[in-house]
């Protein structure tokens, strides 16, 4: 039951989450049969969350098992249709649980069912894929050997964030070619082993043109710096918040690749031309943005804050209390493992929203203000726009700024940011 009362919460709160949310070959689904959704990840709870809010498919999650520890727990996280799923560190006495897992994830993609399952294994907080394990075929297989049903499908999934910390960051999902199990039987058929390396060698071909992958832990700043103004250069606009385009995930593996690939001294050099910029809109408190715009101060986004100002006032003092508290408890409750941050801010952000929001609505009946389906329609458009006049707002100050340097330094941080792009196209 909490599976389908939260599943439209959580689809509304990453929307405001998020800036964009990319989902690009999302017709490669399977409208049939079984499968699994095979993924990288990045963040602790927001990739198996998006994968269920964003397509129709009911999805049931593997979850560490440790959480399972009290009956009430239990039943809440079954509620959510959450699996068990037990690794070494938890002991062996809980590692043997695991067999019941798997005869249970069988049974379940004998009958159709679809299963979430972490490619990499666990969770790694950073723009990098890592090897593969066979966990996800062997599921498939063992479901193939046990019930006989090769009616089933692989989908890799690549998620990528550009800062999966950051409020109103943005998300670029990519669904790969289906694996089906079918095309694998004469290798089930002669060696289960043969075939279960082949299917993951496959799932990791996959991902590996899906995900942002910086060979160096080093390099990381360079190439998200490069990647931050690239998506300053396309510009793309807020609306449709989910989009189908894969231009931005394929513009941002293309980067992170060709960096990888750099000889030394080629790389040396870019990158201090990387820190050169990098100290001189950091010097003269400019946003890379604004460089790149380089517009007068009546912008677009001036108007665009103009007209926003009155209603984002409003937004601001009816939800800055939920807005706040959220952020409040990831920071005070996330400190050592970052990839947990931005899921529980958002699932904090959704549970006080949806609650302050039924208050609001249910005062503003009751004092005679506005009828309840008038502030259902009403205190949305309040909030985000609180949300839009603080990006816009934001914007233009930096435009502003920029107007305001000298020609020389202006001219010099234009041409600092050309030699980038150049390396970039």
């Amino acid at each position: 039951m909490l599976y389908y009362i939260f599943r439209p919460i959580i689809h509304l709160a990453f929307k405001v989450y998020f800036r964009k949310i990319y989902l690009s070959n999302k017709d490669r689904i399977p409208k049939e049969g079984a499968v699994i959704f095979a993924y990288n990840h990045p963040t602790a709870f927001l990739d198996p969350m998006l994968m269920a809010v964003f397509q129709m498919r009911i999805v049931h999650f593997m979850l560490r098992g440790d959480l399972f520890d009290k009956k009430m727990v239990i039943r809440v996280l079954n509620s959510f249709k959450t699996i068990p799923i037990f690794r070494f560190r938890d002991g062996f006495e809980s590692l043997r649980k695991n067999e019941a897992t798997f005869e249970r994830c069988y049974k379940m993609l004998a009958d159709g069912k679809h299963i979430v399952i972490m490619a990499e294994g666990q969770t790694w907080h950073e723009k990098k894929l890592h090897p593969i394990q066979k966990g996800t075929a062997r599921m498939a297989v063992g479901s193939y050997e046990k019930f006989g049903n090769d009616k089933i499908t692989i989908l890799p999934v690549g998620i990528n964030y550009t800062d999966s910390v950051a409020f109103r960051s943005e998300i670029m999902v990519d669904f790969g070619e289906p694996i089906l199990l079918g095309n694998y039987l004469d290798d089930l058929k002669d060696n289960s082993r043969r075939a279960i390396k082949k299917i993951t060698d496959e799932i990791s071909r996959q991902l590996r043109e899906k995900v942002v992958h910086i060979n160096l832990d080093e390099d990381a700043p360079y190439v998200n710096t490069l990647l931050d103004m690239r998506r300053n250069d396309r510009g793309d606009s807020s609306f449709p918040v989910v989009s189908a385009s894969e231009i931005p995930m394929k513009d941002e593996v293309k980067i992170s690749r060709k960096v990888n690939e750099l000889p030394e001294d080629k790389k040396t050099k870019i990158f201090k031309a990387i820190s050169d910029y990098q100290t001189l809109i950091e010097t003269n408190n400019i946003a890379d943005a604004a460089v790149k715009l380089n517009t007068g101060i009546l912008s677009a986004d001036f108007f665009k804050s103009i007209l926003l100002g009155l209603p984002a006032l409003l937004g601001f003092v009816i939800y800055c209390i939920p807005f706040y508290i959220a952020k409040y408890i990831a920071d005070k409750n996330v400190t050592a493992r970052m990839e947990f941050y931005s899921s529980v801010r958002l699932a904090a952000l959704a549970i006080l929203v949806s609650l302050f929001s039924l208050f609001v609505i249910v005062l503003l009946h009751i004092v005679a203000v506005l009828k309840w389906y008038q502030s259902i329609l009403l205190l949305p458009f309040l909030g985000m726009s609180a949300v839009f006049f603080e990006e816009y707002f934001r914007k233009w100050r930096n435009q502003l700024r920029f107007m305001r340097l000298k020609d020389p330094v202006k001219k010099e941080m234009l041409a600092k940011r050309e030699e980038l792009m150049k390396f970039m196209r």
